[in-house]
């Protein structure tokens, strides 16, 4: 008596005029007589593929570049109003120093930055 084993191909269209040998017990070769080919399932919901009509575009960007502050009077806090509508880094060079200043830095808004130094210093800070 032979066993008849109905195996199912989840690829379809894609492998039309497949033919499978499969090997029974003590490795003799079965043949299949007919490959058949069920109807085609429900595609069902395809959820969120990232498909579709594009949404609107974004709000334009910040404006780019580098944003000059001097600082004329020696002030321990520089606060310092960029309009750049960013939280742009911050480097401080005090004048008659051509090192860069450690300070701190925090930012108000996405338009002002306050610079902190321990001592009152007069200088540039750029913001970019």
């Amino acid at each position: 008596m032979v066993d008849v084993i109905q195996i199912e191909i989840p690829i379809q269209d894609q492998i039309p005029d497949l033919i499978l040998k499969p090997v029974g017990p003590d490795n003799i070769s079965i043949e299949i007589g007919q490959v058949m080919k069920g109807d085609k399932g429900d595609k069902g919901d395809k959820g969120d593929t990232g498909e579709g009509v594009p949404g609107p575009a974004g709000p334009p960007g910040p404006p780019l570049g580098t944003f000059q502050w001097t600082q004329g009077a020696a002030l321990a806090i520089w606060t310092i109003p960029h309009n750049l509508g960013r939280y742009p880094s911050v480097t401080v060079v005090v004048n008659g120093d051509p090192r860069v200043v450690t300070a701190d830095i925090s930012y108000i808004d996405n338009n002002t930055v306050r610079v902190t130094h321990s001592t009152a210093l007069a200088g540039t800070a750029y913001l970019n």
